[in-house]
This record gives structure tokens, C-alpha cells and sequence, in this order.
């Protein structure tokens, strides 16, 4: 088997015209002559791919050549250039390690490429990161394949980190990483108008992959333990008992995809489970002759038991176990099931201002700020109404901390007094 060098755009975009494509990455790929035999006795030629860090939209491309075309639209003088060294160097890697799997090879040229250890890009490693979680080549720490809600969270990372990078025409190695970056990513987000709660997200993420590639060995620099996280407390809103019940006693019949929509919603307010455990709930779940239900929870992996009502039963075998739903159609018929419901209480919510970059007082209809989390956040707050403990509705939500579920429940100050109130320690003085 002959050796071979590609360059492949991830993209094509066919179809789509020029003026609506988007730049996309270009990968080379590498094979030589080293095989593995399968299990019905065929050779596997092993191939590796590996990002070039240039980017092109298809119409600029020479499929053929595998090269950029010679037009004023894109820098292709550039481009074929490190196209160009990037072959040889995997040509000559090749010829000097000729007994070497492909992807020792690949290792190989990464470290010419980059440099040893602090020398090394947090970028091609961010999405060197992503890739892999993709394909299912890293795992979480539960041994699992990342969700599409956590890979969405680290490809969002990636681009924008790559946009950070353009902005300031820097590539950055880990020895960068300090608090003199930290401190102008933090600008540059909040300059682009992102809320504080995103910000911290987007630096847990920078925190996180810099941990990983300390713990792998490719630098040795630790100032991000100094980078604070930021979390603002968000106003979100949980449907007491009675509002519940309005939504419950909606005659939805002649409205099928909004009945399926309000009772996926009911269940969720009578079992505290996510969304995501929701939509994926079958019938070797009940256990116990209908009384419980017994569930891997997808964000931690943790299995837990959860008595189960009649109604959310009766809700279940209605649609036999099958919710044909999506988060953002749920998310948008619920509102519109509350409305209808008359839950249009006025209510005040903080909320992030972008333009004068603080919190803001907003008005709202209840209704309006429904989702389907509210759900499993209602079920949470009217159990601890109903004089449930923190740590027993906690072994129904999967919060690991007292602090943290506290924080997630909408019980204003005074409706904990009240509570407080009925204990006999009170009424007995």
C-alpha cells in the first residue's frame, strides 16, 4: 500500500452558494503501509488526520490540486504555503521513522509543529479536544460519550476561541496563559456583549482543558488555578401546585402536539427528572408494579429511584413511553400552554443589560419565562414546600451539595419562614 497525503476540507457545503458559505478548516490526511487485520481476516490500513489551522470556504478551494485557487479572494499564497510544508514535514517524519504506526507518526509531527511542552498551542489542542469527544476517543469522567449539550459547550468554546485569537492576530502556547490573558478574554467577551454567567462558562472551559494538558504533560504552567469563575445568580421562575394543576386540566385533544408537550411537562413536575431523561424514559423503567422509577441520570450517570404518581404514570403509557419532542419545540410550546392556562402573573426578573453591561430590572407574564427545566426546578421547590429536607429531595435531583440545591430552588425568604413557622419548635414557645 502505497503512502498518501490529503488535504480534505471538514466541510464542503455543497450547494450553497458562495456568498452564504463559511470558512471551514482543512485536514491532512496521512496513510502509509502499516496495517492491522480485522476480525474477517482483512488488512486495516491505519490513517491519521490532523488539523492544518488554515481555514477556506469550498468555492475557493481546488479539489483536484488540493490547494487553494489563485484568486484574489483568499490568501492562497499563504495558505498553499503552509499546505506545502506541512506535506513535506510528514513526508520527511515519514521516511525517518519508516517502522512507525501512523499515529506515532502523527505525534511526532504534532511536537515539531508545536514545539515541546510550553511551547505547545492551547487552540489545536481545544480542538484536537473537541474532535476526539466527537469521534468518542475521550470520555467523561463517568467513562461516558460526551452529550450533544456538552460537545455544542466545547465546539462554542473552540470558535470562540479562534475568533479571540483573529481579534488580536495571536496564536497563544500554554506558557501564555496567564492572568494578563485571562484578564483580556474577559474583556474581549464582555466587549462582544456576552453575560457574565456565559463568561464564566466559557472559563470554566479554558480551565478545564488547561488542566487536562497539565495533566497530560504538555506544559507546566498552573496560573489558571488563579482565573475566578463567574456566576451570577439568574432569576428563574418555578410553577407552584395550583399553577401546575391549570396546566394539567387544559382540554389539549384537538391539539396533539402541544397535549404531548404539557405532559412530558407534568411528568417532569411529579418526578424532577431532566429533559434529556425525560425524552428517553421507557417502560423497564418503572419498577416496583408502577410505584417507582428507576433511572441513569444522563448529566451525572448516577442511578436513582423515584417514587412515581399515578398521574405521571397514566401521562407515561398515554404516549407509551415515546415523546417525539425536541428542546426548543418543547421550550416554545410551553409558553404557550402557560398563557393558555392563564399563568399571567406579572413578575420582575434581573436580567444581564449588554448594552449598559449590568443587571437590569425586566417585566414579564409569567408565562413567558416557562421552559422545560422549570419543570424539574417546580418538582424541587414544592417538595421543599411540602417540608421535604434539602438532603431527601436531593436524592431525587442528583445535587451533590446542600449550597447548590439551595440555590437552584425558588423558595422566596418568606415562604421558608412560613415553612420554618409550623415546626413545633416554633408553635410550641
Amino acid at each position: 500500500m502505497k503512502e498518501y497525503v490529503k488535504f480534505r476540507l471538514k466541510a464542503v457545503q455543497k450547494g450553497v452558494s458562495e456568498s452564504k458559505q463559511v470558512e471551514t478548516s482543512i485536514f491532512l490526511y496521512f496513510r502509509n503501509s502499516s496495517y492491522s487485520i480485522n476480525s474477517d481476516g482483512f488488512k486495516r490500513y491505519e490513517e491519521f488526520k490532523l488539523s492544518t489551522g488554515q481555514k477556506i470556504k469550498p468555492a475557493h478551494w481546488d479539489f483536484s490540486n488540493q490547494r487553494a485557487k489563485q484568486t484574489y479572494k483568499v490568501d492562497y499564497v499563504t495558505i498553499n504555503s503552509e499546505l506545502n510544508k506541512l506535506e513535506n514535514l510528514v513526508h520527511k517524519t515519514h521516511l525517518d521513522n519508516r517502522n512507525l504506526e501512523p499515529r506515532k507518526i502523527k505525534k511526532l509531527i504534532k511536537d515539531k509543529l508545536e514545539g515541546k511542552n510550553s511551547n505547545k498551542f492551547l487552540c489545536s489542542y481545544s480542538v484536537e479536544f473537541y474532535e476526539d469527544c466527537k469521534k468518542g476517543d475521550r470520555l467523561t469522567n463517568i467513562n461516558s460519550r460526551y452529550k450533544e449539550a456538552s460537545l455544542s459547550r466545547i465546539h462554542q468554546f473552540v470558535l470562540l476561541l479562534e475568533r479571540f485569537q483573529r481579534h488580536y492576530n495571536k496564536s497563544y502556547v500554554f506558557k501564555e496563559i496567564d492572568l494578563e490573558f485571562y484578564y483580556q478574554f474577559k474583556t474581549y467577551l464582555l466587549d462582544e456583549g456576552y453575560t457574565p454567567n456565559t463568561i464564566g462558562k466559557h472559563v470554566r472551559m479554558l480551565k478545564q482543558l488547561m488542566k487536562l494538558s497539565l495533566d497530560e504533560k504538555l506544559h507546566n504552567n498552573s496560573e489558571f488555578v488563579k482565573f475566578k469563575d463567574i456566576n451570577v445568580e439568574a432569576d428563574n421562575i418555578y410553577l407552584n401546585e395550583d399553577e401546575i394543576e391549570l396546566i394539567y386540566k387544559l382540554d389539549l385533544k384537538n391539539l396533539p402536539d402541544l397535549e404531548q408537550i404539557r405532559d412530558i411537562f407534568i411528568v417532569g413536575c411529579d418526578t424532577a427528572l431532566r429533559f434529556e431523561n425525560l425524552i428517553n424514559l421507557n417502560e423497564t423503567n418503572v419498577k416496583s408494579e408502577g410505584k417507582m422509577l428507576e433511572v441513569f441520570q444522563v448529566k451525572t450517570g448516577n442511578k436513582i429511584c423515584i417514587p412515581l404518581t399515578n398521574r405521571a404514570l397514566i401521562l407515561l403509557k398515554r404516549h407509551n413511553f415515546k415523546f417525539n419532542l425536541n428542546s426548543p419545540t418543547a421550550n416554545k410550546g410551553i409558553k404557550i400552554i402557560g398563557k393558555m392556562a392563564g399563568i399571567d402573573e406579572k413578575i420582575e426578573m434581573k436580567e444581564w443589560d449588554k448594552v449598559k453591561g449590568e443587571n437590569v430590572i425586566k417585566i414579564y407574564h409569567k408565562y413567558e419565562k416557562i421552559v422545560m427545566h422549570s419543570s424539574r426546578r417546580s418538582a424541587c421547590s414544592n417538595l421543599y414546600r411540602r417540608g421535604l429536607s434539602a438532603l431527601q429531595i436531593m436524592s431525587l435531583s442528583g445535587h451533590k451539595t446542600e449550597k447548590s440545591f439551595l440555590n437552584y430552588i425558588k423558595v422566596k425568604n418568606i415562604e421558608n419562614a412560613k415553612l420554618l413557622a409550623t415546626n413545633s419548635f416554633f408553635t410550641e414557645n
